[in-house]
């Protein structure tokens, strides 16, 4: 999908939240906060790239390069901030989720 202009684009938080309460989660999270919102992007703009096709965590990685950690992470952000959701598809080997 190809954006202009005019196109709006939403907010994407710039905090990742930890994945729970421990302290290495807690640690990571301090680590990746300035990284996080220009890696948080990079993955949103992947799965708008991809439409309605969507894409796979794995398939998010091969096309930008990020860690696959990594790209779970953001993409999860993505989702719990309701910036994508689950499309109901699986695919791949391990029959992943996609993401649109």
């Amino acid at each position: 999908m190809q954006r202009n202009l005019f196109d709006t684009v939403p907010v994407i938080p710039d905090r990742p939240a930890p994945h729970n309460n421990t302290e290495t989660s807690k640690a990571a999270a301090e680590r990746i906060l300035p990284r996080a919102g220009t890696l948080r992007r990079l993955v949103y703009e992947a799965i708008v790239e991809c439409g309605a096709v969507g894409a796979t965590n794995t398939e998010i990685h091969g096309m930008t390069g990020i860690k696959l950690q990594t790209v779970c992470a953001r993409a999860n952000e993505l989702w719990h901030g309701r910036l994508t959701r689950k499309s109901g598809l699986r695919r791949g080997g391990c029959e992943a989720w996609v993401r649109a």
